[in-house]
């Protein structure tokens, strides 16, 4: 015994490092040795008051095994020394001070120390012992501390059972009597927040009554200990009482009415805790006037606290998370600098304090989150980065301040986008998993961060194993046991974006619609007031906004803006600026299901919704937000996009003035935002210069590209957009100004990009094209034999390149065949070129789903036809085949309506994988947008990766086309194939004429017959073309102010175009030659006419006034009756519909019923004063005839569209109006036009019509307006053509309102046969009626604007 007591003294005197090897060796076996000697001893002393309980802390037959040398020591030399009264007084003390160290430093081994001390102690306690209270409410207090430290239930129930023996065992009169029960009664409070239990409640209650019984210096505390025990209950119950509140504050208020100059305890705390009151009270009134009070208590609370206080840490750290919880309550930012000044009070009490740094830390980083503050978030790493270097591995906060630590540099990374931060969040976040005190409850939480920002990083860098790792992670979290369901939420949110971002990577709609599951329970079981619930409501609406472009369903899109507006709904339940925040980002995602709307259905109402929630969204994001200028960006593009529309100056001077006002933010952009705004600020300067022609505007749009291409902006398609702009701003610039120095400079960006490229790049081809087109510019200005033969060569280059868009193709095509026809005079392989450019043309128009999209290509390619045309005669083709060629190359639209082998119906049938296949790429060619359009930063970062793109989604298309084409039975999918069998089955009514005219020659093409002609038109250059189409828009624009110059203009017209046009074609008939020599020979003829001719209403040819003067048969009326067509297909069409009508040839079907729609007054249009007296005289003639006739006057367009269908004829006497830029949207004007236009639109859909005749006494109802889409036929007259009406009778433009009475009234005179009307006598009608009003010496601008179009 002796001997162990000397060993263990002499190592206890011997530094650690001073101990022998042999001694290192030994010292667990002796230390083993005297742990059983002291558990020996134990068993030797027989307590004298039982309250150790069996098998616990001293009395473990294990106890002393996890102690030190020096403990084991000082425990063996106590007990050796037998039983000696001072003993427990000892034991008492060093177990005091072990628990005071732990307090101080959180060293574990300091409150192992104090709990074997203090167990020693009240084991060995006397049972007259004046310290049995004393020894026993110290070992509570170990326990208590023990419980702080680990949070386990059991060891907070074993400090309630030592404070419970400590009242029961003292005496009555023990001086710290009152204390104690003050101790019993806070544990009691402590244990009743987590149980709710009554009994507990009840006994804490009862304790600090007794406690203030006893009349103690401390009554102060007591009183705010209980009014503490009250306000947890006031907390508790639901709904919250005020009055349960109102009693916390009267016992609050009795504290600081007994605080005497005796009492030792803190004023400043009972404040503090008054203020805690107050705030609660807040939370449950939201009266205004207890915030104000918590505030006035809170400031009474630190004035009460004197510098040097040991309160004061703590206090002022309280007081900050109270104002902190406040700022995320309230969205009030004074609040969050008022918890800022009080961690940074706390932190100057108690300097490196990691608990106050780390709190401190993440104020400053929710600040910046609202603010966008780069200058918070860098103090926020600062301060969290110490808080973590000096924190022990022991300590039970390292998890936390590791994780708040990750989250700091993921925001970091996500505002400046540097590599460098989402490696450090990824890497703290494996250390936090790591760390030995994470808590098993809390792993979960770690992992889903993980999972996000592994996802993060995969999504930067693309590293497959990043996506592996997060999905595991997240596994793992989602199969946490005991996992609550909240977060259990945002476990499942994490899912869902991983889902998400695989489908983002493969298009694998499985993984979409597997995100869109984990999203939507995720938001089952989220609270809707958590953050966590507006947030995945988000991430839904853009998964929900993905699903649309791949179904084009409008349900999709539909879910996807309520998705967005439910989650704006939860969100405002917050008012916190961070929720403000998150409204911005929200707003912007229902401007981007308003745009993408717009994208396809080119509906202007929509863009506009979209640009008013991009700018509600701008607003509600501060102005040191790195968002707002990437909302910017967002906005400006749409701007853009309006301006293209509308062509409103403002929307150009609103996106200038918007990305002025973001330069001059104090914004940390990462070098791809700013890239992107330099992009976006070219663009604006760009379109600019296209409606100014100021050229300095290129010099600025040249410089932001510049700065967009400075070094670190890494992606190769952010480059290549960028070095693009760059390009074409400089071939702009080459074209205005001719200089050499600028067309040197063009060169030479264009070969940087081609060089920076490879030559793998699906781009490529583009940039090649894009210098082809250069060239062709430069040749245009120096027109040189050099030039040419350098145009000429890059052009052909260009055609071979295969990675390149089936437009762009076509235009390059186009481009070589001109420069071969011009330079060298190679029609045969001109002719080539344009075939092939043919053979593709349908598809690459079809390709775009929107109207508008198809309208722009076919604008582009307007000359196509007539130069097909002229080069192919020239290349010594035959008419026939030359013709054939020209009517594959026009009325694309039409014939596509025409062509069920164009409709997806039958590839769905037999190959629905193709079909799906194909519908996602027209789905991606039709947009304008980004592919990836989202709530926020997803369609600014996609927005300059759009060129690329829609490029490689035009070669996928291109690719899958000639795949389909492979198949057997669709060799001719989406093309207009040629017809295989003679053409002269057209003419068997009478010939077919087409006039075509190009900038190198003018023909005609004339089907009879026998055969298929052509008849060169020598006199009818493109120059002579252009002249007397230009004098002809001349006579229409001043026919009501100089109504006689119009009709000396208009005559000139006529005759030029007989002598030059229909005289040939009448020669080449034998018209001239055998003349008719009644009505009943006069033949019909049918036309058509491409480029300038188009607007020329070649019907009326002649010269009218020597035919007046001499009646010499000089003029088409004399010779023909004329009809109009708009393509051979579309001809086709009407004269079989008409042949299977009913009442087409027999007189016992003849027409029975007549719609008259009467519109003498429209909605903001004039009036038009002889419509009724039209439509009276009109009824009269066809009633007359037998026939039923309803009119309809203010009529609506779903009340005519049902009568229509029900008619054989269809009278309007109304406004019409031909649309300038879409045809397609040219209407007849009736009482609900503005929400419900009868259209062109609205006509296609129509169905099941029994209607054979359509008068259309309306201005312009058979002319498109746009020049360039004249081949397309697309108007009012062939729109009726396309719904199953096949005859027509329109107007080439806008017409006198009396005039057109009396041509109506003749026109149905002249249908009239017997008792009833005869509808195949419209075009002799029409022909009878123009002729009568010339004799009548009528101007012919009036009559020669009737036209008849059908079979």
């Amino acid at each position: 015994m002796e001997q162990l007591s000397t060993q263990l003294s002499n190592l206890t005197l011997t530094p650690s490092t001073d101990l022998t090897p042999e001694q290192q060796a030994n010292l667990p076996s002796l230390l083993g040795l005297a742990a059983a000697r002291i558990r020996e001893f134990i068993k030797t002393e027989e307590p004298a008051l039982s309250i150790i309980r069996a098998g616990e802390f001293c009395l473990s037959p294990t106890f002393g095994a996890d102690l030190n040398l020096d403990t084991i020591t000082l425990i063996y030399k106590t007990l050796k020394a037998g039983r000696d009264p001072v003993r427990v007084e000892y034991l008492g003390r060093c177990s005091e001070e072990a628990l005071l160290r732990n307090i101080r430093t959180g060293n574990a081994v300091d409150l192992t120390r104090a709990i074997a001390y203090g167990s020693l102690a009240v084991y060995l306690l006397e049972k007259e012992s004046r310290e049995r209270g004393i020894a026993v409410s110290m070992f509570g207090r170990i326990l208590r501390q023990l419980w702080h430290r680990e949070q386990k239930d059991w060891q907070l129930d074993d400090a309630i059972y030592y404070f419970q023996k400590t009242v029961e065992i003292e005496p009555e009169g023990e001086a710290n009597r009152a204390l104690h029960f003050d101790d019993l009664a806070k544990a009691l409070a402590k244990r009743f927040m987590r149980t709710h239990s009554d009994g507990d409640f009840e006994e804490a209650r009862c304790a600090y009554k007794k406690a203030l019984a006893c009349g103690h210096d401390a009554t102060p505390a007591f009183w705010s200990g209980l009014a503490q025990l009250l306000l947890e209950r006031a907390k508790f119950e639901k709904p919250a009482v005020l009055e349960s509140f109102d009693e916390c504050i009267v016992v609050f208020k009795s504290a600081i009415e007994s605080i005497t100059a005796e009492f030792k305890g803190s004023v400043a705390y009972i404040y503090y805790q008054l203020g805690l009151t107050y705030t609660n009270r807040h939370h449950a009134s939201k009266d205004e006037e207890d915030w104000k009070k918590a505030e006035e208590s809170f400031d009474e609370s630190m004035a009460r606290l004197p510098p040097q206080s040991p309160n004061r840490l703590s206090i002022s750290y309280d007081i900050g998370r109270l104002y902190s919880d406040m700022s995320e309550r309230s969205g009030n930012l004074e609040d969050s600098k008022k918890a800022e000044k009080y961690f940074r009070t706390a932190l100057e009490s108690s300097p490196g304090n990691p608990t106050a740094m780390a709190s401190l830390a993440e104020e400053l980083r929710y600040r910046a989150d609202c603010t966008g503050s780069f200058k918070d978030l860098e103090e926020s790493i600062e301060l969290i980065g110490k808080a973590v270097d000096v924190s022990s591995p022991t300590d039970t906060d390292l998890p936390f301040r590791l994780g708040r630590q990750s989250a700091a540099h993921a925001d970091r990374f996500i505002l400046l986008g540097n590599t460098a931060d989402i490696d450090t969040a990824v890497s703290l976040l494996g250390k936090c998993l790591e760390a030995p005190t994470l808590k098993t409850k809390d792993r979960w939480e770690y992992q889903q961060k993980l999972s996000h920002y592994l996802l993060a990083r995969h999504e930067n860098s693309g590293a497959a194993e990043d996506i592996q790792n997060a999905e595991l992670n997240i596994n793992s979290a989602l199969e946490s046991e005991g996992l609550q369901p909240g977060n259990k939420a945002t476990c499942l949110r994490v899912a869902g974006k991983i889902y998400y971002r695989k489908y983002k990577m493969d298009q694998d709609l499985k993984m979409l619609e597997a995100a869109i599951e984990k999203y939507e329970e995720s938001i089952r079981l989220a609270s809707e007031t958590d953050a966590t619930a507006y947030s995945t409501i988000n991430d839904l609406g853009n998964a929900l906004s993905d699903k649309f472009e791949s179904s084009k369903s409008n349900s999709d899109l539909q879910a996807a803006g309520e998705a967005y507006s439910r989650a704006l709904e939860n969100l405002r339940i917050s008012r916190s600026e961070s929720a403000r925040n998150n409204e911005a980002m929200l707003l912007n995602g229902i401007g981007n299901v308003q745009m993408r709307q717009f994208l396809a259905w080119s509906r202007t109402a929509d863009l506009d919704a979209a640009i008013s929630y991009y700018k509600k969204s701008l607003d509600a994001t501060p102005d040191t937000n790195v968002r707002k200028a990437t909302r910017t960006g967002t906005l400006v593009w749409a701007l853009l996009q309006r301006w293209d529309v509308t062509k409103k100056i403002e929307d150009l001077e609103d996106a200038e003035r918007r990305l002025g006002e973001v330069q001059v933010l104090p914004l940390h952009l990462s070098a791809k935002n700013k890239a992107y705004v330099e992009n976006r600020m070219g663009m604006v300067d760009l379109v600019f210069f296209f409606h100014t022609q100021d050229v300095a505007r290129l010099e600025l749009a040249a410089g932001h590209f510049r700065n967009a291409l400075a070094p670190g902006v890494l992606e190769s398609a952010d480059r290549i957009s960028a070095s693009n702009n760059l390009a074409k701003t400089l071939k702009h610039k080459a074209d205005v100004t001719k200089s050499d120095t600028d067309i040197a400079a063009a060169v030479t960006q264009y070969t940087s990009l081609l060089q920076f490229m490879k030559a793998s790049d699906p781009e490529t081809g583009m940039v090649v094209t894009n210098i082809a087109e250069l060239c062709s510019s430069i040749h245009e200005i120096k027109n040189t034999t050099l030039t040419g033969q350098i145009a000429l060569s890059s052009a052909l280059a260009a055609v071979k390149m295969e990675k390149v868009a089936p437009r762009r193709k076509i235009h390059t095509q186009m481009k070589a065949a001109r420069l071969l026809f011009t330079l060298r005079g190679d029609a045969a392989t001109a002719c080539l070129l344009l075939k092939n450019a043919i053979n593709e043309l349908p598809g690459a128009i079809l390709a775009g789903m929107t109207r508008g999209d198809q309208l722009r290509l076919i604008k582009d390619c307007a000359w196509l036809p007539s130069h097909a045309a002229s080069f192919s005669i020239a290349a010594g083709d035959s008419p026939e085949e030359s013709l054939k060629l020209f009517e594959s190359s026009r009325s694309i639209i039409w014939d596509n309506l025409l062509n069920e082998r164009s409709n997806m119906g039958i590839l769905e049938d037999h190959h629905p994988e193709l079909a799906s296949h194909l519908k996602d790429l027209q789905t991606q060619l039709a947009k304008t947008s980004a592919k990836n359009i989202h709530a926020d930063s997803d369609l600014e970062s996609a927005l300059m990766r759009q060129s690329h793109d829609q490029h490689q989604a035009s070669i996928d298309y291109n690719a899958l086309l000639a795949e389909i084409r492979t198949l057997p039975g669709f060799e001719d999918f989406l093309r207009v194939s040629l017809e295989n069998s003679s053409l002269v089955h057209y003419a068997e009514a009478g010939p077919i004429i087409i006039v075509n005219s190009s900038e190198f020659r003018s023909d005609c093409f004339i089907i009879k017959r026998e055969q298929v002609i052509s008849v060169a038109l020598p006199e009818m250059t493109f120059e002579a073309c252009t002249t007397h189409g230009a004098s002809f828009m001349v006579a229409l624009s001043i026919l009501e102010s100089n109504p006689e110059e119009a009709s000396h203009r208009f005559e000139e017209v006529l005759v030029w175009l007989w002598n030059a046009v229909a005289k040939p074609i009448m020669k080449e008939l034998g018209y001239l030659d055998d003349k008719p020599q009644s009505e009943k020979e006069r033949p019909r003829v049918w036309w058509m006419a491409t480029g300038w001719i188009t607007m020329l209403p070649i019907h009326a040819a002649g010269d009218h006034k020597r035919a007046r003067e001499t009646g010499e048969l000089c003029s088409v009326l004399d010779l023909t009756i004329s009809s109009y067509f708009n393509s051979l297909r579309s001809l086709k069409y009407v004269r079989e519909i008409f042949k299977s009508a009913p009442g087409a040839s027999s007189a016992s079907n003849a027409p029975t019923s007549a719609l008259l729609v009467n519109m003498p007054k429209t909605p903001n249009y004039s009036d038009l004063p002889h419509a009724a007296k039209e439509v009276s005289r009109v009824e009269e003639v066809l009633r007359s005839s037998h026939l039923n006739t309803r009119v309809m006057g203010k009529a609506a367009r779903d009340e005519v569209l049902g009568e229509f269908k029900k008619s054989d004829i269809v009278h309007f006497a109304c406004h019409g109006v031909a649309d300038s830029n879409d045809p397609s949207l040219s209407m007849v004007v009736l009482q609900d036009w503005i929400k419900r236009p009868l259209n062109v639109r609205a006509l296609l859909r129509l169905k099941g019509l029994k209607c054979k005749l359509v008068y259309l006494s309306a201005c312009e109802s058979a002319v498109g307006k746009e020049r360039a889409l004249r081949e397309e036929g697309i108007h009012l007259s062939g729109g009726f053509q396309m719904a199953g009406v096949p005859h027509v009778v329109g107007t080439m433009w806008k017409i006198d309102d009396a005039f057109s009475s009396q041509v109506a009234e003749s026109f149905y005179s002249g249908l009239k046969s017997g008792n009833g009307i005869k509808i195949e006598k419209s075009a002799e009608s029409l022909r009878d009626v123009v002729v009568d009003a010339r004799s009548r010496g009528v101007e012919a601008l009036l009559w020669a604007a009737y036209i008849h179009s059908g079979p």
